[in-house]
């Protein structure tokens, strides 16, 4: 039998008071969320009331942020819908939001509009979310399409998030991408390209980026990206890494 709205909201409500959260010590944020939730309680009654505040941009931020955060809990059809929209709201905030409910949510069938979201979005936190969340979200088309925005994408932030997210991946394509993200002209975007690199060290064919990882072990301007790319460097070519 299929649990009750009330059911599933009392749900998250003890499950935030059970869990520890980090960097709380006198217990703070916690009992400011709580109190925030009871508000939210009020008038969410259904879930047509909680999408309700979900969308609504004249709520108090702080409800309307456990609104969408329960929008990833829940996962009805229409709160994933409704997170796949405000995804691409033009307010940064609540893209951001709603790109942490739907990694939380992780369901596949997502992935279709993601990929949409990522190639023609406007806003780039819309697609910096989309890329994020398919670092989670595993499905068919993901994996090009993150190289693509790996390296074509106007904005740093969205290339460095498709980099990221490429790390699910490790196939021939995103190896090559990496070669390439590895001598990207944004310091950030070649950071964490050395980080994908290190974290697929043990992939077979990696060793396509060995000749980028080396330039940048050797000219990178940033001393502390070149100890990094120099430490990756090491990683790659200790003897016995592969799996």
């Amino acid at each position: 039998m299929a649990k009750s709205f009330r059911s599933r909201m009392n749900e998250l409500r003890d499950w935030a008071s059970r869990t520890e959260w980090v960097d709380d010590p006198r217990d703070i944020r916690r009992r400011r969320w709580l109190s925030d939730f009871e508000r939210l309680s009020l008038v969410a009654t259904n879930s047509r009331g909680l999408i309700n505040v979900a969308r609504d941009s004249g709520a108090d931020k702080r409800v309307r942020a456990i609104a969408i955060e329960a929008l990833g809990t829940l996962q009805s059809k229409s709160d994933i819908a409704t997170l796949l929209k405000l995804l691409q709201h033009g307010d940064d905030t609540t893209s951001f939001q709603a790109a942490g409910a739907l990694c939380k949510a992780s369901q596949r069938n997502t992935v279709p509009k993601l990929l949409e979201i990522l190639s023609k979005a406007t806003s780039w936190r819309s697609r910096e979310g989309a890329a994020w969340i398919l670092h989670k979200v595993k499905g068919r088309g993901a994996s090009a399409a993150l190289a693509k925005a790996a390296l074509r994408d106007a904005l740093p932030a969205v290339r460095i998030s498709a980099v990221h997210g490429l790390i699910t991946y490790p196939n021939r394509r995103t190896f090559k991408t990496l070669f390439e993200a590895l001598e990207d002209p944004a310091p950030r975007v070649r950071g964490m390209a050395v980080f994908a690199v290190d974290c697929l060290s043990s992939q077979p064919g990696i060793e396509i980026v060995l000749p980028a990882l080396r330039r940048l072990a050797r000219h990178e301007p940033n001393a502390l990206l070149r100890d990094e790319a120099r430490q990756s460097l090491r990683s790659l070519t200790r003897p016995g890494r592969l799996k």
